[in-house]
């Protein structure tokens, strides 16, 4: 019996089993499902985060510049004030009666000098005596006018519109030159005092505009203050700059002495493809991503930028008109066919 034949059929087909399976495996792999987004175009341009302070526009501590006692402090602790309003007032009774003495030694040292230039210009007396008579009226005046200056400041009135502190003393305390009764504040401009490093001191030019956080707020909520100025120079020791931007406070929501975290964007930059950052998978190579072309899957390797928030800048590598895998790209390799069943805004 000649089996070869027989054996020539079976084989053939054993041969041609696998090929067709293998074929029907490739051919018949359903996509697997994925989360796309289109990236969204935007500039993203460079921030730095630093710390500063918010100062009052203007504040000042109120001393006597006279050594007395304190009679009235007419004002409420806390209390809103105005310019010129009296606010601190010292016994005058020893400079009033000073200041009525000195007015009558003026008084009578007019009247000597008066009729010595009469005498002087009938040649009843010599110059030289109506010299002696005009120095002492102004020695006399100097004097009066001395006495009225040291009696005004018994009397010291608000500098400018403000808020009064809490003071440091009390009606009938004895109180010296320089000692520290309390503090004028006006808050309604605030100064963000902030510092930037070297390498970036240059983009820092008035009328910039910069964001800061308040630990303090409340409302955790994000202002924007305008840069008014920054130091003429670098400071050596910590290779920064000093600015100061402004802040409208007319609320007094801020309160002055706040410990505040500034914003500072690093000028304009062009619009980038940004893509949130679970797109993004990580390898020792760099950055790459997965998107959607004709139905397939194609990684592309891209250079990122500057993260903020939840959203990633793409420098390059990244076409904006391809959604972008954002989830459920673990599993996929080139050319995995794909499915999208949810496109997210």
């Amino acid at each position: 019996m000649n089996l070869r034949p027989f054996y020539a059929r079976w084989g053939l087909l054993l041969c041609c089993l696998p090929v067709v399976g293998m074929a029907a495996d490739a051919g018949d792999q359903p996509p697997r499902p994925v989360e796309a987004v289109l990236p969204i175009v935007q500039p993203m341009p460079e921030e730095i985060v630093v710390t500063g302070t918010l100062r009052a526009n203007e504040s000042v501590h109120i001393s006597p510049e006279i050594a007395g006692t304190v009679e009235s402090l007419p004002f409420r602790e806390g209390s809103a004030i105005n310019k010129g309003d009296l606010i601190v007032e010292l016994d005058d009774a020893l400079l009033a009666a000073q200041l009525r003495q000195a007015r009558a030694s003026y008084d009578l040292a007019k009247l000597r000098n008066d009729r010595d230039r009469e005498l002087v210009e009938r040649n009843s007396i010599s110059q030289s005596v109506y010299d002696e008579s005009t120095a002492e009226l102004n020695e006399r005046r100097a004097a009066l006018e001395v006495t009225q200056v040291m009696l005004e400041k018994t009397r010291i009135s608000a500098p400018f519109d403000g808020y009064i502190s809490l003071r440091n003393t009390s009606v009938g305390a004895y109180v010296t030159p320089g000692q520290e009764l309390f503090e004028v504040v006006d808050d309604s401009i605030l100064k963000l005092d902030f510092r930037v490093p070297e390498r970036v001191a240059g983009t820092v030019k008035p009328g910039n505009q910069v964001t800061f956080i308040l630990q303090s707020a409340i409302d955790g909520g994000e202002y924007q203050a305008v840069i008014k100025a920054t130091e003429p120079v670098i400071t050596p020791s910590s290779r920064t700059l000093m600015a100061r931007a402004i802040f409208t406070n007319s609320d007094r929501k801020i309160r002055a002495g706040s410990f505040a975290t500034v914003k500072l964007s690093l000028g304009a930059a062009d619009p980038v493809p940004t893509v949130p950052e679970q797109a993004l998978i990580g390898s020792a190579q760099g950055y790459h991503v997965f998107v959607v072309v004709d139905g397939r899957a194609e990684r592309r390797n891209v250079t990122t930028g500057v993260r903020r928030g939840e959203r990633i800048a793409i420098i390059s590598g990244l076409d904006a008109s391809l959604p972008v895998v954002i989830a459920g790209q673990q599993r996929l390799r080139e050319g995995t066919p794909v499915e999208i069943v949810q496109v997210q805004d």
